[in-house]
C-alpha cells in the first residue's frame, strides 16, 4: 500500500473538496453504481450461516466522508448521494478479501427490511497492484486486504439510501457490515467471493454519512370534544384525499408530515354546533364557520388542534 498517498488522502479529507477530488482521480479508485452491475444483497443473504452477529473487530468503518451530496434530508426519504468514501481501519493481523454492505431501506444491512433481497447493496475492496493503489493485496487475488493499523478508503458514487438517523444525532446514519477471511484460502475473484464463512468473520453496525443533516418529520393531532351531554356520534374530518372519525374524547395522529401548511375540516352534521376551533400553535388559525383549522407546521413539530362541539337539544 502506498503510504505517503494514503497520508496525503486523509488530510485532503479535512480540507476543501477539490484537492481530495483530484488526490480520488489520481488513484483510479474504480466508483461504485447500482447500474453498472454491483449487486442488491444484504449480509444474511449471501453469508453461509443464519442469524450473523457481526460484532468483531478486526475491520471497521471509521467514518463515511461526503465529496458530493446533499446538505439536509427528510427522515424516512430518499437521499442520493453523488459521491463519498468509507474509511476502513484493520483492527487485528492480516484480514483479507473484504465486503462492504450498505443498508439502503433505512435498517439493518444484515437483512432487508422487507425480507426480500433488495435492501441493501454489496462491494469489495479493489487492489489496483504493484503496491501503488490505494488497497493492500496480500494474496495476490482480485479483492482488496486490509492489515492492522492500516487505513484504507473505498469511493462508492451513485449511493441511494433512506434517510434515517439511527443515534437521534440529527445527522444521517446508514447501517453497514463488513465481512472477510482470516487466512488466504481460496482465490476471491469477485463480489460473489466475500461472504463471510463464520459469524466471527464480520462486524455490523450504523456509520454516521458525512454531515448530512437529518429533517424530522412532523405530526398534527386532531381532538373531539363535546358538550351538552354524552352521545355516540361520530364526527367526521378530512385532510387531503383522507377522511377520518372521531367521538367525544378521541383522536386522530397526522403522522410522517413536512414543514409547510395545512388544512383539517370537520364535516357538517345536524346533531351539533361547533362551537370552537382551537390549536396550540400561535402560527395556526382557524375559523369556526368554515369548520376549518389551517395548520402551519415547522419541522419536528406536533400541532394539536381541538374541535368543540355542543349538541343540539
Amino acid at each position: 500500500m502506498n503510504k505517503p498517498f494514503t497520508t496525503a488522502l486523509l488530510n485532503a479529507i479535512q480540507h476543501p473538496k477539490p484537492q481530495l477530488l483530484a488526490l480520488l482521480a489520481a488513484s483510479a479508485l474504480a466508483p461504485y453504481s447500482l447500474t453498472g452491475g454491483a449487486q442488491e444483497a444484504c449480509l444474511n443473504d449471501e453469508a453461509q450461516f443464519n442469524n450473523a452477529v457481526c460484532t468483531a473487530n478486526d475491520v471497521r468503518i471509521s467514518r463515511i466522508d461526503v465529496l458530493d451530496g446533499p446538505v439536509e434530508c427528510i427522515e424516512g426519504a430518499d437521499v442520493s448521494i453523488n459521491s463519498m468514501v468509507a474509511v476502513l481501519e484493520g483492527g487485528a493481523k492480516e484480514r483479507y478479501d473484504i465486503g462492504i454492505y450498505f443498508a439502503t431501506d433505512g435498517g439493518d444491512a444484515k437483512a432487508s427490511m422487507s425480507g426480500q433481497n433488495d435492501g441493501c447493496i454489496r462491494d469489495f475492496l479493489t487492489p489496483l497492484g504493484d503496491g501503488d493503489g490505494a488497497f493492500d493485496d496480500l494474496d495476490g487475488d482480485s479483492c482488496g486486504d486490509i492489515t492492522q493499523g492500516t487505513t484504507e478508503m473505498k469511493q462508492l458514487d451513485a449511493v441511494n439510501l433512506t434517510c434515517t438517523d439511527s443515534d437521534d444525532n440529527g445527522f444521517l446514519d446508514v447501517g453497514s457490515c463488513l465481512s472477510w477471511d482470516n487466512n488466504t484460502k481460496g482465490a476471491c475473484g469477485g463480489v460473489d467471493d466475500v461472504a463471510p464463512g463464520t459469524p466471527s468473520k464480520c462486524r455490523c453496525e450504523p456509520i454516521q454519512v458525512g454531515e448530512i443533516v437529518v429533517i424530522p418529520r412532523s405530526s398534527i393531532v386532531i381532538r373531539k370534544e363535546v358538550t351538552g351531554g354524552q352521545v355516540d356520534t361520530q364526527w367526521g374530518f378530512t385532510y387531503m384525499d383522507q377522511s377520518f372519525q372521531l367521538g367525544d374524547g378521541e383522536q386522530h395522529s397526522l403522522e410522517g408530515l413536512t414543514a409547510g401548511s395545512y388544512i383539517v375540516s370537520e364535516d357538517p352534521d345536524g346533531t351539533s354546533i361547533l362551537e370552537s376551533i382551537s390549536c396550540d400553535d400561535e402560527d395556526s388559525t382557524t375559523d369556526t364557520d368554515a369548520r376549518q383549522a389551517m395548520v402551519e407546521l415547522d419541522d419536528d413539530e406536533t400541532v394539536t388542534c381541538t374541535f368543540t362541539n355542543a349538541l343540539v337539544k
